[in-house]
């Protein structure tokens, strides 16, 4: 009887529609991964690659080698498994790698200032400020992700089919 009334909202996805938990318990995966890249890079950049430098140069120059190869395997593995479905040719590929680095970019700081300011403002002890640092921020990662990065598209319609419109 209700979808007799209302079908158009018969095809519209819930937001805790199983696709979506599945997406999410996919993204969680996937930055668990990234997670263990991102120390094994750092590992190996401080230990071999920059292990020559100055302590201060040293220490930033693995952490950013951990954030960028983790960042680039996240969306890698992202693209492939977790929104595989919404990615299509190269062009499209490239402009969902550059949004996915911006919403890192931006989880990261979220994440950080949450850890910060639990830790040195409220203090609380820095491994709990930095977990749910990490929980908040993960949790807007992916719904940035699944609404920008990887927005679902109808068939044929491109990034520009708005513009050729007006």
């Amino acid at each position: 009887m209700l979808r007799a009334m209302y079908p158009s909202r018969t095809h519209r996805s819930h937001p805790a529609s199983t696709s979506t938990i599945s997406r999410a318990i996919k993204f969680g995966v996937v930055g668990s991964s990234g997670v263990v890249v991102n120390l094994a890079c750092t590992w190996a950049a401080y230990n071999f690659a920059f292990h020559t430098w100055n302590d201060t140069y040293r220490h930033a120059a693995a952490f950013l080698s951990g954030i960028a190869v983790s960042v680039v395997t996240n969306y890698l593995l992202n693209a492939g498994w977790t929104w595989k479905d919404r990615a299509t040719g190269d062009v499209r590929r490239a402009s969902q790698f550059l949004k996915f680095t911006a919403v890192a970019l931006g989880a990261a700081t979220l994440q950080f200032g949450i850890a910060m300011t639990l830790a040195l403002v409220l203090s609380q002890p820095y491994l709990l400020a930095q977990a749910i640092g990490v929980g908040v921020a993960s949790t807007l990662n992916f719904l940035a992700n699944n609404a920008w990065t990887f927005r679902h598209r109808e068939a044929g319609s491109s990034p520009d089919a708005g513009a050729a419109r007006t």
